[in-house]
């Protein structure tokens, strides 16, 4: 009997240890990945701060580069919305005849 009590504490002693074993692993592996996880949000951070930084400089150099032609005469309004038409849209219409639309373009199906 003895033994067998013995035998059966040494083995709830096992049990409880590789219970807790696991549990240590269980939160070490959680804790890992929440670091990962926390870094990776953290890079995602920097990256669109740095590209929110790049798109910054290129608006201000933009503005500026208009800025440099506006002061030397040029129309901007004309030099920027050059080539931008992509249709040329007609309404036809008359007395006893149904209103069609008629677009002017080799590219009607875009």
């Amino acid at each position: 009997m003895r033994r067998t009590a013995r035998r059966r504490t040494e083995q709830a002693i096992e049990v409880d240890t590789e219970i807790d074993l696991t549990r240590k692993r269980q939160e070490a592996e959680r804790a890992q990945k929440e670091a990962e996880r926390a870094s990776l949000r953290e890079q995602r951070r920097r990256d669109a701060e740095a590209e929110q930084e790049l798109r910054a400089r290129a608006d201000e150099r933009q503005r500026a580069h208009l800025e440099r032609l506006k002061q030397m005469g040029v129309d901007l309004t004309a030099l920027l919305t050059q080539g931008r038409a992509d249709r040329v849209i007609e309404l036809r219409g008359g007395q006893g005849v149904s209103p069609h639309l008629h677009l002017d373009g080799t590219d009607a199906g875009a």
